[in-house]
């Protein structure tokens, strides 16, 4: 079963959706992965390179679907580049020889492998020691399946449970607790220790690879949202095993990156298309109304993240500035699994010389709970609640809606400690009173490792209330004073991830997570 699984994703995914997965494949095989390309123009027919445990180099050009004559005098001039260009790294001496692969998820014609053997011929006495080499489907199959070895689902529910994520429709919004809970059957979590460091590698593999056949549905309609959000909770459990067990990062590092880059892939594709649009409505107007303003808080997140990474690596872009005078007036707070967006849009905004504009944005966050929370009304939905579920809420979707969140809330004292860092006393001398009456929930995992899970099955909830009066100088103080020691070791070394993390992941915000963001990020 498992075979055809992987014959069917291979058919339909595009050289670029296979590229991770074949990278995870030669990670594992024991090839350090030494540069990645993005698909630009200075590729130099080389999408891969890797040095085997011998030290030698070697070089992939990927291609997808079947490679015919005509097909192959189209690629002739980047076939020539793989085999003849070197390698030029920094990590590599180019007179160093390489060895090139052709790789396709398809099949080589068998003229087109004349011409390869008389093409190696040519090449051979000009002195080059490797000939070229293919990969085709086939071989792909075999190795990907050997490479999952025993870690697949056992039991039936588990491989019914994969079944039904990989035929999801591929427009539909990734279920979050479903694949949270298939991943959790796929990696050995349960158990204290492990009884060899290198099942937990292998384990870990099986989860990119199984990933990508779940996300394939996703890739041929590109819906990148839900490939954002599978790639980051992958990357949170890989992170998951890493604490758990104490794991050495040659065990996990390299899945991590590989995981990481198709996040930041499917976000860059997510902004690409914001760029390219100039309305976001999906199917229907009509329909859609319900769902409009929230879309536009989702993208504002969205784009923050990715600027703020941008940012960070010395690219700035001044797409997000002009995007959010559009997004933010539009936008609707659904409930507070939105905090995590428009928090990062206000650090955005922030970094970008708008600091009145990002804290009146928080200061929306604090308006809101507090007139939900008035007497006779029903709350907001808490930020454990999902934007599908809150949506239903707030806009009364169904006949009978008993549920209220009236009377406490996760967000308020992260909110407000990022206010009164930046000095807005009478901002929140104002709407002190009505928050006074409600009460400050916290949520933090006991286990560090359970912090990266979509449930933690150990938590530590504590309330309070602001007293009322409050001494303005102890407020500021204690927010000054906050740092992100609260935070797991490896979320605080991780300031990229930790910006997708808090979105896919919005019930893991607290005043940890969000002073952890100011300082990775460089804001107050």
């Amino acid at each position: 079963m498992i075979e055809r699984i992987i014959e069917n994703w291979l058919t339909s995914a595009s050289e670029r959706s296979f590229q991770i997965p074949f990278c995870q494949l030669l990670s594992a095989q024991g090839e350090k992965l030494l540069y990645i390309a993005s698909h630009g123009q200075f590729e130099k027919g080389k999408d891969v390179v890797t040095e085997t445990s011998g030290g030698q180099l070697r070089a992939y050009q990927m291609k997808g679907g079947d490679i015919k004559l005509a097909q192959w005098r189209e690629i002739d001039k980047q076939i020539n580049n793989l085999v003849e260009l070197p390698i030029q790294l920094p990590s590599v001496r180019s007179t160093d020889w390489h060895e090139p692969f052709l790789v396709t998820n398809g099949r080589v014609e068998d003229a087109v492998l004349d011409y390869i053997n008389t093409a190696n011929l040519g090449w051979s006495r000009r002195s080059f020691p490797f000939p070229l080499r293919t990969i085709e489907k086939s071989n792909l199959v075999r190795q990907f399946t050997e490479l999952h070895g025993t870690f697949l689902p056992k039991e039936t529910r588990d491989f019914q449970a994969l079944l039904s994520l990989i035929l999801r429709d591929g427009r539909a919004p990734l279920d979050k607790p479903a694949f949270a809970a298939f991943i959790e059957g796929t990696l050995p979590l349960e158990t204290a220790t492990l009884a060899k460091k290198r099942d937990g590698a292998r384990a870990i593999t099986s989860c990119l690879l199984l990933t990508s056949y779940i996300l394939g549905s996703s890739v041929a309609v590109s819906n990148h949202w839900p490939q954002f959000e599978a790639w980051t909770m992958v990357c949170s459990y890989i992170l998951c095993m890493a604490t758990r067990y104490s794991l050495a990062k040659e065990y996990w590092k390299d899945s991590y990156d590989l995981a990481l880059i198709s996040a930041r892939r499917a976000l860059a594709d997510l902004i690409q298309e914001c760029q390219e649009r100039t309305e976001y409505v999906e199917g229907h107007p009509l329909g859609d109304g319900y769902f409009y303003g929230a879309r536009q808080t989702l993208l504002s997140g969205l784009v923050a993240a990715w600027a703020l990474n941008q940012r960070r690596a010395g690219n700035p872009s001044s797409f997000p500035a002009k995007f959010y005078r559009q997004s933010l007036r539009k936008s609707f707070y659904w409930g507070e699994s939105a905090a995590p967006y428009l928090a990062l849009a206000a650090i955005d905004l922030e970094m970008n010389c708008q600091s009145a504009s990002a804290e009146n944005l928080m200061f929306q966050i604090l308006q809101i709970a507090s007139s939900a929370n008035e007497p006779n009304r029903r709350g907001i939905p808490d930020i454990f609640t999902s934007v599908e579920d809150a949506l239903v809420f707030q806009h009364r979707l169904k006949p009978f809606q008993p549920e209220s969140y009236a009377g406490f809330s996760y967000v308020i004292e992260f909110t407000t400690e990022y206010l009164a860092r930046r000095w807005r006393r009478q901002g929140l001398a104002q709407r002190w009173r009505g928050l006074t009456q409600i009460s400050l929930m916290t949520s933090v995992p006991n286990e560090e490792w359970e912090w990266f899970r979509w449930r933690a099955e150990n938590l530590s909830l504590a309330s309070r209330r602001y007293p009322e009066p409050q001494s303005w100088q102890s407020l500021r103080t204690e927010a000054e004073a906050r740092n992100a020691s609260g935070l797991p070791t490896l979320l605080q070394q991780e300031p990229e991830f930790l910006s997708y993390f808090v979105m896919v992941f919005p019930h893991r915000l607290n005043v940890h997570t969000m002073r952890g963001l100011e300082l990775a990020f460089g804001a107050c």
